[in-house]
């Protein structure tokens, strides 16, 4: 034999013996392969089931989360919807408060106004009150002047004639 056909002989022999090594370690090892199959498909299993209770976690808070959020949504909402009426109930507010306020402007417009003619009636009134006062007293001064003047006349005639009357008597 020749040493290629005895190394071809060692080629056939060395895969027949991986080949029965191989078939004895799946043989031997099959036990021990079913147990790591059944602790793969276990583990599998496990973590499916925790997935799956993990994913209806997540859904229930998120479902949790997405009713709260609709919660806070609608009470944003009626805030917002109240700050409105206020806002417009404000300006209705003020626009009677306007008009209110200009009748008033107006009212003390036509108070002041009024009182504008009576004090230049008043002022009239008293003006006319004076002249008549001042040409009063003008007539009374006067008549008091010519009372007066005539008094003196009346006095100086009586002296006189009390100066004749001295008179006459000492010559008596």
């Amino acid at each position: 034999m020749e040493a290629l056909e005895i190394a071809g002989w060692a080629g056939i022999f060395a895969s027949l013996l991986g080949l029965v090594l191989t078939v004895y370690g799946f043989f031997y090892n099959w036990r021990e392969n079913r147990r790591l199959l059944r602790e793969i498909r276990e583990a599998s299993a496990r973590q499916h089931e925790d997935t799956r209770a993990l994913i209806e976690a997540i859904r229930e808070s998120s479902a949790r989360q997405h009713g709260d959020a609709m919660a806070l949504l609608r009470a944003i909402h009626e805030t917002v919807e109240a700050i409105r009426e206020d806002i417009q109930a404000a300006r209705e507010a003020s626009a009677r408060q306007h008009g209110d306020t200009q009748a008033l402007v107006e009212a003390i417009r036509e108070d002041i106004q009024a009182a504008r003619e009576a004090s230049a009636r008043q002022h009239g009134d008293t003006q006319a009150l004076v002249e008549s006062i001042r040409v009063q007293t003008a007539r009374q001064h006067e008549d008091l002047m010519t009372f007066l003047r005539e008094m003196d006349r009346r006095h100086t005639e009586i002296l006189a004639r009390l100066a004749e009357l001295i008179g006459s008597t000492r010559s008596l």
